[in-house]
């Protein structure tokens, strides 16, 4: 497995989310029968220590997953600024609301606590963007973690050559179906689809997700 540069930084022991934020397997070969170990542990106790500090729920556990909206949730993880997370909800009237919030702390190495909260609607316009965006990323359909691979990234890029950077991850529940995917930021070249998604979250933060010149 490739490692990635700025995991290295974020110690297994962080604080203890309320409930298992991704399911056994996510992070590793697809054969985990448990979330505490190897890569599940590894990246449950990072990506889950964040979205408790948070204050964010898992989306894929039964009684958060009976409920019949579809979400996308951006866990976005700077290693020495602001970790943020947006989620969008699509209601059974076809629109999104929005909901923003960041925290104190480092995306690399402390989950902090929530300093900041907002959350809104989607314009028509916006919505469309979104709906526009998902359609070219196909989220249910990425490889969940591309960076673990031997094999050369998207546009021959390797996280390993990047010292630090942004983890991102994004979580969809769509028709039932629920989904998650891990890319460092090297494992993005500048014109995908999936970046582009990531900037359109940007701007529904009002563009404090991303700071200056950093992504």
């Amino acid at each position: 497995m490739v490692c990635i540069a700025v995991g290295i930084l974020a110690p297994a022991a962080w604080a203890e989310a309320d409930g298992v934020f991704f399911p056994p397997g996510t992070w590793a070969d697809g054969t985990s029968t448990s979330a505490d170990t190897g890569p599940d542990g590894f990246y449950g106790d990072w990506f889950g220590g964040h979205l408790a500090a948070l204050q964010e729920a898992p989306l894929w556990s039964a009684p958060e997953a009976a409920g019949e909206d579809d979400v996308i949730r951006l866990l976005f993880l700077p290693t020495f600024n602001r970790p943020s997370v947006l989620r969008l909800t699509k209601t059974d009237t076809g629109d999104y609301l929005y909901e923003f919030r960041q925290s104190d702390g480092a995306g690399g190495y402390d989950p902090g606590q929530l300093a900041v909260q907002d959350r809104g609607r989607l314009t028509r316009n916006q919505a469309d963007r979104l709906e526009a965006l998902l359609a070219d990323v196909q989220p249910l359909a990425l490889d969940t973690d591309i960076s673990a691979s031997s094999q050369p990234l998207e546009g021959k890029l390797m996280v390993g050559a990047c010292a630090d950077g942004t983890q991102t991850v994004l979580e969809v529940r769509m028709s039932a179906k629920y989904h998650a995917i891990t890319r460092h930021e090297c494992a993005m070249p500048k014109d995908s689809p999936l970046r582009q998604l990531i900037w359109f979250f940007n701007d529904i933060s009002k563009g404090r997700m991303i700071a200056k010149d950093t992504f």
